[in-house]
């Protein structure tokens, strides 16, 4: 059995690990912004691209440590857990697929440096 002392600091290494991913995703998806501002396509798809990977691994990461949570708890705290947070696993599930549709959409050059009004919308969202 795992004393309380080595799962508080591997929680502490998970919260830190989630927090370089959303910086860092942070990082990209304003890199995606300044690159279509500044008309370049390439530095556009990367830093989406990237942000993409980041969003994925984060989301699946949260996956993983939900999984490892149903095996040190009960059923009745992780039906309330899911109840009360179903709104934020909602809302990360949807910005991915905001992130990677404005992707697809720079790929197929349906936006440029004055029309990616999508794009804002969905750093926002």
């Amino acid at each position: 059995m795992t004393s309380f002392r080595s799962y508080s600091f591997r929680c502490l290494c998970f919260t830190i690990f989630n927090t370089i991913i959303l910086l860092s995703s942070g990082g990209f998806i304003t890199y995606a912004h300044h690159s279509l501002i500044a008309n370049d396509r390439k530095g556009t798809l990367i830093g989406l691209f990237f942000t993409v990977v980041l969003a994925i691994v984060f989301t699946y990461s949260n996956i993983l440590n939900i999984l490892k949570l149903a095996l040190l708890f009960l059923i009745q705290y992780l039906v309330q857990h899911f109840l009360l947070n179903r709104s934020s696993w909602w809302a990360r599930v949807n910005w991915n697929n905001f992130i990677y549709t404005q992707f697809i959409r720079i790929s197929n050059y349906h936006l440029t440096s004055g029309h990616h009004v999508g794009l804002e919308l969905s750093i926002l969202y």
